[in-house]
């Protein structure tokens, strides 16, 4: 453990041995709103790390401004909080609408006319929970003239907080009367439903529907299960259904404090209301009252009413330790050494495996967190420099290894891979070793290909290589050079000087072109006969330059056998393929 660890883990340890804590408080809460003033909010808040609840002593309470249950706007408010032992906290609580309007709409129904057509009125209305009675637009509108047939009414509601509602019904337009289809109602209490219907029973005359004179009447309430409705002209029936799970009550999370390493029993409160049964039973997994670890625990919570329709939600309890949990780093396989205050189990100083053990000591409990967060550490050569073996660079082979200091070896994956081809000039291979727990690390190996080797000259023949009569003239000649170059396909090959066992001015002898020259068919009558001898590079793409010379003689006479030269030296020249 690193020193300024140390230093933080005992300043936490007086700190919680001293009297002072800290507040457990929610990190925030956003609620739907339940009406136009917004939403009651209700939440738990505590005194964590302090001695003073020990040996009996009065725990610490909690106020808060605004306090748990009260009715919170819509919007954001900021809840501060102080302990009773002087700490203190804030969270948010944001209470938003987005919750649409209801539509009360009109039940499909039927108009009687002997006309092709008939002014039709309906009453369409909506209510939001925070808006309160919302205008509704219906397409065809109220007092629209209908055609006989089916036509389908389509109404949208919108609150302030532009949250929609959209529903439809029929009105049928028939010169007889129509019996409404059989309705499925679902119950809104223990009695079942009131249902409404269209039960008008056609032309009085007039040409005006008249009254119905249905059993039941419309708007009676129905009970549950099937009811045969008699009218004039017909009977359909009314189904009442409860398809309706209960509505479960449920706290938004539970925070505890850990009283040992095992954790802490947690008492909750979670009911349920059903529209027809009432309060009905719920069951929650684990159960109020059960042995909660440290951590978080999900709770999951059902509840079912007389006619199996059921309802499931959760919430976390929270369980935390009141002494500061520790994290480090892992040293090896085995984990780390940790050391702490205190007398504990484990005891400080252990070796404490990758991943989280719960310590139990005198003054309580807390977590030493052990993790792997260190990648592996690669070994790779930092610079290769590769001669080249052709015009497309060269093969480069390399080692790269990694060791970590918890999985060991691990394996390297390099791109390009070793032994691919580089061409020339600078480059890279990127090498990357990732252990078991994801943590990767990356090395780059700059590779250099060059090419330092000259082309060689392997042969070289002059065309004529003799000339005669010695007349004075200039007389082309011109060479062919056999060159050697594994890396420039095309190196520059070429005559640069011409020299001769004899003097000679610069009107003997001219380059004509990289491999011609002219030169004088003259040679000193006293002498042996004139060698020419003629110098020639060649020059690769990166600069490598090698030279070699051919000669070319003008005899003494036509029959003398050649002579030997000693070629005089040839002008200096700086290499390169200009």
């Amino acid at each position: 453990m690193s020193l300024r660890r140390v230093f933080v883990f005992a300043l936490l340890l007086f700190v919680a041995t001293s009297g002072f804590a800290a507040l457990d408080l929610p990190s925030g809460i956003n609620a739907e709103a339940t009406g136009p003033g917004g939403a009651v909010v209700t939440w738990s808040a505590s005194v964590v790390g302090s001695s003073e609840d020990d040996g009996g002593r009065p725990a610490h309470t909690v106020t808060c401004s605004p306090a748990s249950l009260s009715t919170f706007p819509l919007g954001t408010t900021l809840v501060s909080c102080t302990g009773s032992e002087g700490s203190t906290g804030s969270f948010n609580v944001t209470v938003v609408d987005t919750t649409a309007p209801r539509l009360t709409l009109p039940r499909d129904f039927g108009v009687v006319t002997t006309a092709p057509s008939v002014v039709v009125t309906y009453s369409a209305t909506a209510n939001d929970l925070v808006s309160g009675s919302v205008a509704v637009v219906c397409t065809p509108p109220s007092g629209s003239t209908f055609a006989v047939g089916t036509t389908t009414v389509t109404c949208s509601a919108s609150d302030t907080h532009g949250n929609t509602a959209t529903d439809t019904f029929n009105i049928i337009v028939s010169p007889t009367p129509v019996n409404p289809e059989n309705i499925t109602a679902e119950a809104t209490s223990p009695s079942g439903a009131i249902v409404n219907f269209d039960d008008s029973v056609g032309d009085d005359g007039d040409g005006r529907s008249g009254p119905g004179t249905c059993t039941p009447a419309n708007g009676s309430v129905f009970p549950f299960g099937t009811t045969t409705v008699t009218c004039p002209n017909g009977t359909f029936t009314v189904t009442v259904v409860d398809t309706t799970g209960p509505r479960l009550q449920l706290p938004d999370s539970v925070s505890a404090v850990a009283t040992s390493a095992s954790g802490i029993n947690v008492s909750f409160t979670a009911t349920a209301t059903d529209l027809v049964d009432g309060s009905v039973a719920v069951n929650c997994t684990p159960a109020s009252g059960s042995l909660f670890a440290i951590g978080t625990t999900n709770v999951s919570c059902t509840a079912t009413d007389s006619r199996s329709n059921s309802t499931t939600d959760s919430f976390p309890v929270v369980v935390t330790t009141n002494l500061p949990n520790i994290t480090t780093e892992a040293t090896g396989p085995g984990g780390a050494v940790v050391t702490f205050d205190g007398t504990c189990t484990p005891s400080s100083g252990s070796t404490f495996p990758i991943g989280t053990t719960t310590v139990n000591c005198t003054l309580g409990v807390f977590l030493v967190i052990v993790v792997d967060t260190t990648p592996p550490a690669i070994t790779a050569p930092d610079l290769l420099t590769v001669e080249a073996t052709s015009a497309a660079g060269a093969p480069v082979t390399f080692t790269a290894t990694a060791t970590d200091i918890v999985d060991g070896s691990v394996a390297v994956v390099c791109t390009p891979p070793s032994g691919s081809t580089f061409g020339f000039g600078e480059s890279t291979a990127t090498c990357t070793a990732t252990d078991s727990r994801g943590n990767s690390s990356t090395a780059t190996i700059g590779i250099e290909v060059f090419d330092t080797t000259a082309p060689v000259i392997a042969s070289i023949t002059a065309t004529p290589n003799t000339i005669w009569p010695p007349n004075g003239n200039l007389v082309d000649v011109v060479l062919s050079v056999n060159v050697i170059e594994v890396v420039d396909p095309a190196p520059i090959v070429r005559i640069f000087d011409v020299t001769a066992n004899e003097p000679i001015t610069a009107a003997d002898w001219s380059i004509t072109g990289t491999l011609t020259v002219k030169l004088r068919a003259d040679r000193d009558s006293h002498g042996p006969g004139r060698i020419y001898t003629l110098y020639v590079e060649a020059i690769d793409a990166t600069g490598n330059r090698s030279t070699s010379t051919v000669t070319v003689t003008v005899p003494h006479d036509q029959n003398s056998s050649p002579v030997t030269a000693t070629p005089t030296p040839s002008k200096r020249r700086s290499a390169g393929r200009g």
